[in-house]
């Protein structure tokens, strides 16, 4: 962590700006939650979509969802509603057709003394669209939590006239023309734009009672209106991903970034992208459309910081496996020192490697990984065939001495060429484990000593080479 950094304090600023964001946009977050949820369950299903999912694994749903309520009851218990809330919505959108969340969530915002009125419409939202995806048997139950939101029973009031709404031309047409004029870029501004759609809902609902046969003028109207509600929409949407990138960029900055606060924040980034689909490009400004392009990059690249921060502990881990199997290996083929332990010694350490480097997600870490892997890979190679070389040399010299024995001999019997073949072990040799090279002096000097027996003891001689138990194990070498 850099020196001086504060990881409580970030972490509790960036809390803040969330639940800031979600107590203005309320109701629009309900909203995008569920739609998050239809659209990406299926998307997934069909594509396989989830860079961070491929990255970055998840905890199991239904024990992703447990976890969820237990957070928001204990932050409920310390009195820290607006986090609760927070890990409520998390777990409705995890386990939407889950009528223990539901419930839970509901119980939370409908025994809330006073009510607060954003909670409960984000609330209704999420009961609605539950209504269609819970058990049938559930169906009656989630009702009757929507039934509680409604104004009378959750104890609010219908929605007072706006009487702060701005005042409005008599020549409604001349005043269309003003709003018309006014500068796309003030979706900058939240207070600016928010004033502006407004005014064109009160501008329509005018038109409406004095001019509902004006046809042109209401078309006018109404396309001007959806012009800047997909502005609006987009506008709340950009904002909700970039209070997410700016706190990742403090986690960042405060070497946090393999925290489970950042993949929860760049996940919610990237399912919020669902807010923009179905917003028509042609009717965005230059700039919100610049912004709202440069998302999905600005997403992949923090995917790819939060995998690099964690695979780095992992691949020091693996580099200190290798350092640890290059450096410290047993010497073997020296005296009584084998090969098989040099050779268990680097298939020990590649075994405990592995087990580490599944769990690298990032493409640099994960080669670099790949090649202190193949360092150690090499030393077993090299191990592994100077043990063949020493079967090899040890099947030679019993082949070498038997057949001098045979050679310092005039006239070689049966009962002596028996005794060269078992004094040297030759049954002990096992064929399978021999080059093509060595195999064939084998074979040669079995048939010179096979030329001087009779047809009962050949028969003997091979019982004893076929027999697996008598053979020189490689492992022994």
């Amino acid at each position: 962590m850099i020196e001086g950094s504060d990881p409580n304090g970030t972490s509790v600023k960036i809390q803040a700006d969330v639940i800031c964001w979600l107590k203005q946009n309320g109701p629009v977050v309900g909203l995008l939650v569920i739609a998050s949820v239809l659209v990406i369950q299926n998307f997934v299903i069909q594509s396989g979509i989830g860079s961070i999912r491929a990255t970055i694994q998840s905890s199991p749903k239904a024990s992703a969802t447990r976890e969820l309520l237990k957070r928001a009851e204990q932050s409920l218990d310390q009195g820290e509603r607006e986090i609760a809330q927070v890990y409520f919505l998390n777990a409705a959108a995890k386990a939407p057709e889950d009528l223990d969340v539901l419930s839970r969530y509901a119980h939370s915002v409908l025994d809330r003394e006073p009510r607060d009125t954003s909670e409960i419409d984000r609330l209704r939202s999420i009961l609605q669209m539950a209504s269609y995806q819970v058990a049938p048997e559930n169906v009656s139950a989630v009702l009757e939590l929507l039934a509680k939101t409604s104004p009378r029973e959750s104890g609010g009031h219908p929605p007072e006239a706006n009487t702060s709404s701005p005042s409005l031309d008599s020549d409604l047409a001349s005043t269309l023309a003003e709003l018309a004029k006014v500068s796309p870029d003030i979706w900058k501004t939240r207070e600016s734009l928010d004033k502006h759609v407004e005014q064109l809902r009160a501008l329509v609902d005018q038109i409406e009672i004095e001019k509902p046969d004006d046809a042109a003028l209401l078309l006018k109207a109404r396309q001007e209106q959806r012009l800047w509600s997909a502005i609006d929409q987009t506008s709340r949407t950009t904002e909700f991903i970039d209070t997410c990138l700016n706190s990742l960029q403090q986690l960042k900055t405060g070497s946090q970034l393999e925290s489970d606060e950042a993949v929860a924040l760049v996940q919610a980034a990237e399912q919020m992208l669902v807010g923009f689909w179905g917003v028509d490009l042609a009717l965005l400004p230059a700039s919100l459309k610049e912004k709202r392009h440069s998302f999905p990059m600005r997403i992949r690249e923090f995917v790819d910081d939060i995998a690099k921060a964690k695979s780095l502990p992992i691949l020091a881990k693996i580099e200190v496996l290798c350092t640890e199997a290059e450096t410290n290996a047993p010497v073997s083929g020296q005296g009584d020192k084998k090969y098989q332990d040099r050779i268990k010694w680097f298939e020990g350490r590649l075994e405990n490697a592995q087990l580490f480097i599944v769990e690298i997600k990032a493409t640099k870490e994960l080669i670099t990984a790949q090649k202190k892997l193949r360092g150690v890979q090499d030393l077993l190679s090299v191990s592994r065939r100077e043990q063949f070389n020493a079967y090899q040399r040890e099947a030679i010299q019993r082949c070498d001495r038997a057949f001098k024995k045979y050679n310092e001999q005039t006239v070689v019997t049966e009962a002596k060429a028996v005794s060269y073949f078992e004094s040297e072990g030759l049954d002990k040799i096992d064929q399978s484990l021999l080059s093509p090279e060595v195999s064939r002096i084998l074979s040669e000097l079995l048939g010179k000593l096979f030329a001087e027996c009779g047809p009962a003891k050949i028969v003997e001689l091979e019982s004893l080479m076929g027999n697996p138990d008598h053979k020189l194990k490689l492992e022994s070498f």
